[in-house]
């Protein structure tokens, strides 16, 4: 929340409401969070920190805490979700950093984008080794977490990149500073577009896959369900 706090919300016994199981407190407020598969930890960013939280703790303090890695404010992070150590991070600073908490040094810089601050990261589920990132410019980057430093694709929207989303296969959906829904596909290390909408009467902010179908949300008050 923009107060910093983390809610836990569970499912009330008859199915019908979400109940609050508890919850922690950052300093300032958590602008993006990400989980992974069948696990109790919880991955934040706030300020230039990122943190990961366990559900079943009781001190409602992190189990840890990265601060200073990045040197500007943390835009938003996501996870390798069946690799409980790996995710990664973006920030204003241009950085992209990769993670693995099991480390002495858990994060190396993956991404230095010279002109843009980073806004958006998205892992691959499908294939891991592949990440993607956007810019405030309107790029979008993919990366590949076995060669450092560099991109191996990029694709433009001409807009500020608010929200990356992969599906269970190799399909990206984006949405920004438009109306526009757009969706890549990513083969043979090249991002390729593959669908484009703009039902939507305002800004898009939301999106969220289930199996084949895409559905986004925006400013305009709607849910817009897309069929690929």
């Amino acid at each position: 929340e923009d107060t910093g706090v983390l809610n836990i919300l569970s499912i009330s016994s008859d199915n019908k409401a979400l109940e609050s199981a508890g919850y922690f407190k950052e300093i300032d407020r958590i602008p993006k969070l990400a989980v992974w598969k069948n696990s109790t930890r919880i991955l934040t960013c706030s300020k230039n920190a990122v943190a990961i939280w366990d559900i079943n703790s009781t001190t409602r303090k992190p189990v840890q805490h990265f601060q200073d890695y990045h040197t500007e404010l943390v835009n938003y992070v996501d996870t390798i979700k069946s690799e409980p150590n790996l995710f990664a991070s973006v920030s204003m600073d241009r950085k992209c950093c990769f993670w693995d908490d099991r480390n002495p040094s858990p994060a190396f810089v993956l991404y230095n984008n010279e002109f843009y601050s980073l806004t958006s990261v998205a892992c691959n589920q499908n294939n891991t080794n592949y990440i993607v990132v956007g810019t405030e410019g309107g790029d979008i980057y993919l990366l590949d977490r076995r060669e450092p430093k560099d991109f191996i694709s990029v694709a433009s929207c001409n807009c500020y990149i608010y929200r990356l989303v992969f599906d269970d296969s190799n399909k990206l959906a984006v949405c920004g500073d438009l109306n526009k829904v757009l969706v890549f596909k990513c083969e043979d290390e090249i991002l390729n577009n593959a669908y484009c909408n703009d039902k939507h009467c305002a800004i898009v902010r939301g999106l969220a896959w289930f199996n084949e179908t895409l559905y986004s949300c925006g400013f305009d008050k709607q849910i817009v369900k897309h069929l690929l």
